[in-house]
């Protein structure tokens, strides 16, 4: 057991890990894990804290953390100052916060697998605003996931933490409050998003024909889609018709997280010849 702690990814390249997470401190997180339990509810994980992941391995923690509640009791986001803790769970939270680990924001994700992926946020200080930031930019997190699911993809030494399993004892119970308190924060979006530069990754190109190219530009050049419906002398239904198909290739739900995606460089828009 030691072993498999001790030459665990976490601890044997952090440094490959916080180089990967660093963008997330532009925006005010230090802190970033993602979870992964499988159909036969196992545990695997990576995180850029060395410390603390040695700490919550050789301690067993999986055992009695969020990874372990009721789905029904999930929604795809779970802000873990509204959480109400058991005796083990407050224990692990307490601990934590010793770690400099503080305001816990999880993004939930299921699989076709059946498994279930828990990408964790949280910063070193001690201010709750981060809480607001955390729903505002939901759009930002999930750009952030899909970075680090790529680096990690084309990084061997990095991936092989998914085959380290642990099993977690599935008697634990862990109860939800439904009350969300929110704040306000500042952030930097745009150095979080220049230092991310997701353009060097291939899988991320697509193409779109002239049309749609010249819609997503004029978009972005602050045009009301009946201002480019004028401007190109089309429908404003044809435009809209435009833009939904663009947003659906890049698997985007609303003009602004497209956007988000163009300005980072997540994409490569290449019009088809």
């Amino acid at each position: 057991m030691l072993t498999k702690i001790t030459n665990h990814p976490c601890l044997q390249y952090a440094n490959e890990l916080k180089t990967i997470c660093h963008p997330l401190q532009k925006i005010g997180i230090h802190y970033f894990s993602h979870v992964y339990i499988d159909e036969e509810k196992r545990f695997s994980a990576l995180s850029n804290h060395p410390e603390f992941s040695a700490h919550y391995l050789t301690n067993r923690y999986y055992n009695g953390d969020i990874h372990l509640a009721e789905s029904k009791e999930l929604s795809n986001y779970i802000m873990w100052d509204t959480i109400e803790l058991s005796a083990h769970s407050r224990k692990i939270n307490h601990e934590t916060q010793q770690f400099g680990i503080k305001h816990l924001f999880t993004v939930i994700e299921k699989d076709k697998a059946q498994g279930m992926h828990y990408y964790h946020f949280a910063t070193n200080t001690s201010q709750s605003s981060i809480n607001q930031f955390y729903i505002n930019n939901i759009d930002l997190l999930n750009l952030f996931i899909r970075y680090f699911k790529a680096n990690v993809e084309k990084n061997y030494s990095l991936s092989f933490a998914y085959q380290i399993k642990f099993n977690i004892d599935t008697k634990a119970k862990f109860t939800l409050l439904s009350d969300i308190n929110t704040f306000n924060t500042p952030t930097d979006k745009d150095n979080f998003l220049k230092e991310l530069n997701l353009n060097k990754f291939n899988n991320f190109m697509i193409r779109l024909t002239p049309q749609q190219s010249k819609c997503v530009k004029l978009l972005l050049d602050g045009y009301s889609v009946k201002q480019i419906a004028c401007h190109m002398k089309l429908s404003k239904r044809t435009i809209e018709n435009y833009l939904a198909r663009v947003r659906s290739r890049l698997g985007c739900r609303s003009s602004r997280e497209m956007m988000t995606r163009y300005f980072s460089q997540d994409i490569k828009m290449a019009m088809k010849t």
